[in-house]
């Protein structure tokens, strides 16, 4: 600040220049990789805690990159994997999570996941859920509606959605 004919002149310095030029921030990458660390880090963390709802939702999130359609932009994580890749990845997610219930069998997001995933992969193989997986997802909705009383309304709703209903 310097006086000048009895006024303040308030000099402005230019601001200095920002830690990061244009040139040098990170540049987000042309192409995502494909999940596959992620997927075995997160079912590692499930093994272990189970009953985390937010480790549930971060798998529901990788899950449906796999079984989203190429060209919609949740898939570009796994844009550079196959259909019959897609199917193996889920196929055995599925058999993994199965294995939770042999020491886990009172924590409702197995089942929930077991439902959606069964559900997911008969769309994936572009068919209608078979009569064993039928059995299953019976099996699974009704430990759901033991789990979950206060949801009886959404498991009598996927019980129909899924031909289910009156069982």
């Amino acid at each position: 600040m310097r006086r000048r004919g009895g006024r303040f002149l308030i000099m402005v310095h230019p601001p200095s220049p920002p830690f990061f030029t244009p040139l040098s921030y990170p540049q987000p990458p042309t192409s995502l990789t494909p999940p596959k660390s992620e997927l075995s880090q997160i079912r590692e963390a499930l093994n272990v805690g189970p009953e985390d709802q937010s480790l549930w939702y971060y798998h529901q999130f990788l899950i449906l990159a796999l079984t989203t359609p190429s060209g919609h932009p949740a898939a570009a994580m796994t844009a550079s994997f196959t259909q019959q890749d897609r199917i193996t990845y889920l196929t055995r997610e599925i058999e993994e999570i199965k294995e939770l219930l042999e020491d886990y069998g009172d924590v409702k997001l197995i089942y929930e996941a077991l439902f959606e995933y069964t559900r997911a992969l008969c769309g994936l193989e572009g068919r209608e859920v078979g009569e064993g997986e039928k059995g299953e997802l019976r099996g699974w909705l009704g430990r759901l509606r033991v789990l979950d009383p206060m949801r009886r309304g959404r498991w009598e709703d996927l019980g129909r959605e899924c031909g289910l209903a009156g069982e």
